[in-house]
């Protein structure tokens, strides 16, 4: 008797454990201390919301990663091709704009060397991105390597092309999720300078990409490839305000694509992305080797992911700052500080770092 007054309670609590929901449903505490079995429940009555988080966290990672791309390389094309000046005092004549300045060579051309056609460069920046709102809520690093190789057809001409890798590390805190993405991407482009205080440039890119996303702590994740291209086009005009100030304005139109499939909502995913942008940079010399500048731009979403449930702000203004110097003969350096402003709940920093040999 007293056996089965032992064993009749080890069978009671023994039912009562197989038959909470925690055990039945095979989940666990995760580290945040929310329980799964809740949290999924609470995610299935979401996820239309937590779908168009996840279109909105892609348009944002597309945009940061290709606008970071063409700034880097329509900067590049500006520095060799356009009339950048300098005192009629110069030496290095390599063509007349007025009746008070001279176009001094290119970044990365020493003075009085007129003949470098040909000029390798890389390229290394750093953006931190975050958004606040609550049903988006990430932050992300975003490392960016490019290389680049030009040749300069004619004093009005450049054509090149670049390689690039970036890695995307970035926590989105509306799933309990993490998105890990890296990849390759192959950009030819094009300059032309029509005139004294007009030029051109468009460029196109490739790139292949690898995707680790999971949500949940890590319960549901997924491993897939993405494609991406892209399409820029820029015009720039250039006028001399004395003789060590330069103000340039420029007009861009980018559309992007990128096609992957979300395995953990059983649909392939295309966002597209067409961004109008107009902007502003002054430029002082410090001496013949040394600008300091910096610029302003307004950006405009013309083609966007739109949603039905969470809200999307189309436009932002971009302010930055730096510095251009020329040492060594045909060796230049490039670094500059960019931030988003005036886009809802997202801020952004960018720094990066530039280095141009011409031959």
């Amino acid at each position: 008797m007293n056996k089965i007054k032992l064993v009749l309670p080890t069978i009671l609590m023994l039912l009562v454990f197989v038959s909470s929901p925690s055990v039945l449903m095979g989940t666990t505490t995760v580290d945040s201390g929310v329980n799964d079995s809740k949290f999924i429940m609470k995610n299935k009555i979401t996820m239309p919301i937590e779908e168009e988080a996840i279109r909105t966290t892609n348009t944002q990672n597309i945009r940061i990663v290709v606008s970071t791309t063409t700034d880097v390389i329509s900067s590049r094309i500006s520095e060799i091709i356009a009339p950048n000046y300098t005192p009629a005092t110069n030496t290095s004549k390599v063509g007349l704009i007025n009746s008070d300045y001279w176009f001094k060579p290119p970044m990365g051309l020493s003075a009085g060397d007129d003949t470098a056609k040909y000029g390798v460069w890389s390229n290394l920046s750093l953006t931190l991105s975050e958004n606040d709102k609550k049903e988006t809520e990430s932050d992300a690093t975003l490392g960016m390597g490019i290389i680049g190789a030009d040749y300069q057809i004619s004093p009005k001409i450049l054509a090149g092309v670049a390689l690039s890798y970036e890695n995307n590390d970035q926590d989105t805190t509306f799933n309990l999720g993490h998105i890990d993405q890296d990849g390759i991407s192959l950009i030819p482009y094009f300059g032309f300078l029509f005139n004294d205080m007009i030029s051109f440039d468009v460029m196109g890119s490739y790139s292949w990409l690898n995707i680790d996303q999971d949500r949940l702590n890590g319960i549901e994740n997924q491993s897939f490839d993405s494609k991406r291209w892209f399409i820029s086009a820029n015009v720039n005009g250039y006028y001399s305000i004395n003789e060590t100030t330069n103000l340039t304005a420029f007009a861009e139109y980018t559309f992007r694509n990128e096609d992957h499939e979300q395995k953990i909502f059983n649909k392939n995913e295309t966002t597209e992305l067409g961004t109008i942008t107009v902007g502003t940079e002054i430029g002082r010399l410090i001496n013949a080797n040394f600008e300091a500048y910096a610029n302003l731009a307004y950006s405009y979403d013309t083609t966007y992911e739109k949603m039905d449930i969470l809200s999307y702000d189309r436009d932002a203004f971009t302010l930055g700052t730096g510095a251009r110097l020329t040492v060594i003969n045909n060796l230049s350096f490039d670094f500059n500080l960019t931030t988003e402003l005036g886009r809802e709940d997202q801020d952004q920093l960018t720094g990066m770092l530039n280095i141009r040999y011409a031959f």
